[in-house]
């Protein structure tokens, strides 16, 4: 049998963690699923995408909503862990389309790494590639 991918972009912020969680069970019952790509962010983004955008989330009766504390170890007791993570903010400096601000950021990690890393671990949004356990 052959291996497949299941891809979810864009999907899970907008359901409840009660449903992703049906989802990620369900997927996992699938054999032929060995991997999914979904992306993630943390509380702390979502709660200011819901602020900047609020007003259009409200007009299309929707919001934002799958953010989990944990990162991608919410997915672990439902049998899914991650295989690799590929982050916004460090893929926007890689293929040269900075975010803005980033200059300020690069410049903060020189002088305070640690206190920037922690700070950047709320901030940490992005592509997931989780397999199968």
């Amino acid at each position: 049998m052959k291996k497949a991918l299941v891809l979810t972009e864009g999907l899970l912020i907008y359901l409840h963690e009660a449903i992703v969680g049906e989802l990620a069970r369900e997927l996992h019952e699938k054999s032929p699923i060995q991997y999914w790509l979904c992306d993630l962010a943390t509380p702390l983004i979502v709660k200011r995408m819901q602020k900047w955008w609020g007003k259009h989330m409200k007009a299309a009766n929707t919001r934002l909503q799958f953010a989990p504390a944990e990162g991608t170890r919410f997915f672990e007791p439902l049998g899914w862990r991650e295989k690799e993570f590929h982050g916004l903010f460090e893929s926007s400096l890689r293929i040269d389309r900075a975010m803005p601000f980033a200059w300020m950021f690069k410049f903060q990690m020189k002088l305070f790494p640690k206190r920037t890393q922690k700070q950047a671990a709320k901030w940490r949004a992005g592509v997931v590639l989780l397999e199968r356990v």
